[in-house]
């Protein structure tokens, strides 16, 4: 497209978590599985990200390697080839609420999935609060916000402490709703909408019978190009996509000084937004290279070994 937003990236996303197919179990039960986690001695009285106790590195390790390990999941356990976009902190975010109220073997299986075996639960909460609140962000160039909330079955009791943590750590919504109504997918669409500057105007066309809870996590992000594309020398040009043919599609160019990186199997090349406080990574396998192989080998030591060889080149950027 040949327009003003060739100079910009507008992003809406949203997670949907159901915690449902409970015909198994007695209403008892269930709350045994909602209760209160072991209240801890905290690690630290305070949690400042530049320096990060032992246990706030280890998360930020662990949200890396989980969104590298799902993204890799994804992308090479797909029939055909598709896009995927996925945001692993608003997925994390949403686990990390549910791990609130998990006990015994479930809250074991959030934790392994999440690389968080054996960290303090309040470490965990507070790390991701502290994130969330430098996540984001607004400013006349970047716009950043994370949102969650957690939409609950009316009449169907929750774990006051499960509730007020999530309520405290992730700002979360709560709302009873009424699930048997027409409304309350109508309700929890236009939340959707409303968070994502009408982005996505529908995540769920129906509230099952089974469901008693659920938890969304909704993000939005515009930003505009550090250094812009000039939209007049955006062209038609092939794009090749796996086992397909070519197809023509717009191309927008620069030539400028980027950080840029060329190994013998990718090249990828670092578009930063606004102040530079977030960047847009693009890599591109080589010609005789598997993306899905690259992908696959996609580890947080590689990344951050990635990171390190980046040098500033100029160069045409299509």
């Amino acid at each position: 497209m040949r327009t003003k937003r060739t100079t910009k990236a507008l992003v809406g996303f949203i997670f949907l978590f159901f915690l449902s197919g409970l015909v198994s179990f007695s209403k008892t039960r269930f709350l045994s599985i909602l209760a209160d986690a072991q209240e801890l001695q905290e690690v630290s009285p305070r949690m400042i990200l530049p320096k990060q106790s032992w246990d706030e590195r280890l998360l930020v390790k662990a949200q890396t390697q989980f969104g590298f390990k799902l993204f890799s999941t994804l992308a090479t356990t797909s029939d055909q080839p598709q896009n995927i976009f996925i945001s692993p902190t608003g997925i994390t975010f949403t686990l990390s609420m549910l791990y609130n109220g998990a006990t015994e073997k479930t809250q074991q299986e959030i934790a392994t999935l999440l690389g968080i075996r054996g960290v303090n639960i309040n470490a965990l909460n507070r790390a991701n609060r502290a994130l969330k609140t430098d996540l984001n962000n607004h400013s006349p160039q970047v716009s950043l916000t994370m949102v969650d909330s957690l939409w609950a079955r009316q009449g169907f009791s929750f774990r006051y402490k499960f509730l007020k943590k999530n309520q405290h750590y992730y700002n979360s919504q709560i709302t009873n709703l009424n699930f048997s109504s027409d409304e309350a997918s109508r309700i929890i669409n236009g939340w959707a909408k409303e968070n994502t500057q009408g982005k996505i105007h529908e995540i769920i066309n129906q509230v099952r019978d089974e469901d008693v809870l659920l938890l969304t996590n909704a993000s939005y992000f515009q930003g505009n190009w550090q250094t812009g594309f000039d939209e007049n020398l955006t062209e038609d040009k092939p794009f090749y996509r796996p086992g397909k043919k070519a197809k023509n599609s717009p191309f927008m160019s620069r030539q400028g000084t980027y950080h840029y990186l060329e190994t013998p199997q990718l090249q990828s090349v670092k578009l930063p937004y606004g102040e530079g406080r977030f960047s847009f990574y693009v890599v591109l396998p080589k010609q005789d290279q598997s993306l899905s192989e690259i992908l696959h080998n996609l580890t947080v030591s590689k990344w951050k070994n990635f990171l390190s060889k980046f040098r500033e080149q100029k160069g045409l950027v299509q």
